[in-house]
């Protein structure tokens, strides 16, 4: 049976625990020195992409010194013929960079989402501070006045990573042969549609595409910057064609024979991928925009490194093209103390998740000289650091639905859980009780969204528990309306995408047993949690 309630890398919204005002835990970052000090001579790695398009152009243009060389032996054109006549020129974060090296990044178990940072490149993008709709593969874009038309201008002569022209063409590919083909999904993205209608694309010239519907679309272009809005520019029609079953049936046959697939469906998913598949990244034959790429298969190593991308449409506003790290690489461990240690040696160079908590900061201070890093307090966008979140639709168990869609039965967990404990314990006194809801930096932050039903009180929990489920046994655990027994919350709990929430959760279990809840705690890997999480049973 799957479980209710997946604590998992964005499951679990039910009743907010914390949030971090100046120091979030996970939001403390390990970086090394001879990364991020561009004064040592290192490589810069952060931007800020300015709110409006920067009044500059460059005659001539730097390259790192490792695509020089190959230049100079003939493996590449210049950069100025591999750069688009208008690259996007991006303001440093704090000064013009210097090229070279590899950053070693450690994530946890099979997760990979860190492929979504730098795989961020969609036709528009958010600006640094989520405030404004910017261009990025498409230098500008003409909306209707009834917001039905969105027409996006390409930049001439971008390319793909193999060297090929990226034009409207494989915008419009995409559309009628990737998102809108129920070989390979049921539909395309929501944001795609309007009242049931899809929208229709069309290919205006080589450098400009349309995408329209019949009734407004008024919040396509803050849709489309979002990461879901990748997609757009994921497949390239010179390669991905070959790959589509009614335009190649013989070649994709064979294709399928080799891999043992029988389902054309599952097969594309597990070789060809989409925006968040890991498949997508596994083979180096893909062409790319993004601005490092995978030089061979990954999947089932420990250890992979994605080099830059020669061709990548983006330069700093010294004319230098972009990126100035030569290549990202990433160690898997899904043991916490395995990846504490590797952190610890300088094995890695900046690491996000599991090790950066309040618990290991005193072990990370003492060794911040020996592993060659440093701390950086990151002002996170989380509203939370761990939020639980309850299906409402439940067609295995209809009582259980009943249960957890009455509001009264989810606010009175939340006032069974003593988020003050909760954050001296687990985070050593950092944060503030905290609901789901806007951060108190943020323009649409609410002092009653924030707080309400934060409070710690059992008297109160039991109140609200009691509407929902009063019949109790002998232990005092809350009886189900149907049969007697007990209701019981089933939780799986994710420790692979963040170690502490295992300890979160035993004390929460408490908490809620406390008000008469039976809880029923799953320790499970990343892999499990994600496979139980889209199971529609």
């Amino acid at each position: 049976m799957s479980p209710e309630l997946t604590c998992s890398a964005r499951a679990c919204r039910l009743a907010g625990v914390a949030s971090f005002e100046d120091q979030k835990p996970e939001g403390i970052q390990m970086m090394k020195k001879c990364l991020f000090r561009t004064a040592a001579g290192c490589a810069a790695i952060g931007f800020g992409l300015t709110s409006a398009a920067i009044a500059q152009t460059c005659s001539e243009y730097g390259e790192s010194p490792m695509l020089a060389e190959i230049v100079a032996a003939g493996g590449l054109p210049p950069v100025s013929e591999r750069l688009p006549a208008e690259p996007l020129i991006v303001e440093p974060a704090e000064q013009v960079g210097n090229y070279g090296g590899t950053m070693v990044d450690s994530t946890g178990g099979n997760r990979l989402a860190e492929f979504r940072h730098f795989g961020y490149e969609s036709l528009v993008r958010w600006s640094v501070d989520g405030g404004e709709v910017l261009p990025n593969v498409a230098k500008g874009w003409d909306v209707s006045d009834d917001a039905t038309s969105y027409t996006f201008h390409l930049r001439e002569g971008m390319k793909w990573s193999d060297g090929e022209d990226f034009t409207a063409d494989d915008i419009v590919f995409w559309w009628e042969h990737v998102e809108t083909n129920t070989d390979i999904q049921s539909s395309p993205r929501g944001f795609f549609i309007v009242d049931g209608e899809p929208a229709t694309v069309t290919k205006i010239d080589d450098y400009a595409v349309e995408f329209k519907w019949s009734k407004p679309n008024g919040l396509f272009l803050e849709n489309l910057s979002t990461s879901y809005g990748v997609r757009v520019v994921q497949f390239a029609e010179h390669y991905h064609r070959n790959l589509i079953k009614s335009l190649n049936p013989d070649g994709v046959a064979e294709l399928m024979a080799a891999a043992n697939a029988e389902d054309y469906t599952q097969w594309w998913a597990a070789n060809v991928g989409s925006y968040g598949k890991q498949s997508e990244y596994n083979n180096p034959e893909r062409p790319f925009v993004q601005a490092w790429v995978p030089t061979e298969p990954f999947l089932g190593k420990e250890r992979f490194t994605f080099q830059r991308n020669p061709y990548y449409f983006k330069v700093d506003t010294a004319c230098n093209q972009l990126p100035y790290i030569d290549a990202r690489a990433w160690v898997l461990v899904s043991d916490p103390e395995v990846q504490l240690a590797k952190t610890l040696s300088g094995e890695v160079d900046i690491s996000r998740v599991n090790i950066s908590t309040p618990a290991n900061r005193g072990v990370m201070f003492q060794n911040m000289e020996q592993g060659n890093y440093r701390f950086v307090t990151a002002n996170s966008a989380d509203m939370n650091v761990a939020d639980l979140r309850f299906p409402l639709y439940y067609p295995a168990d209809p009582v259980k639905e009943a249960v957890y869609s009455d509001k009264n039965f989810r606010i009175g967990l939340s006032h069974a859980i003593n988020r003050q404990e909760l954050i001296d314990v687990i985070f050593l006194g950092q944060g503030i009780p905290h609901q789901i809801a806007p951060r108190p930096e943020s323009p649409l932050y609410n002092e009653q969204l924030a707080t309400q039903y934060t409070e710690h009180d059992a008297d109160l929990a039991n109140s609200h528990l009691d509407m929902v489920l009063p019949d109790k046994d002998d232990d005092g655990f809350r009886l189900r309306p149907d049969n007697g027994e007990r209701f019981t919350v089933v939780v799986d709990v994710n420790t692979e995408f963040k170690s502490d929430w295992g300890d979160m959760m035993e004390l929460i279990e408490g908490y809620w047993e406390a008000v008469g809840v039976d809880v029923v705690l799953n320790f499970v890997s990343d892999a499990v949690s994600v496979a139980r999480r889209n199971d529609p049973d």
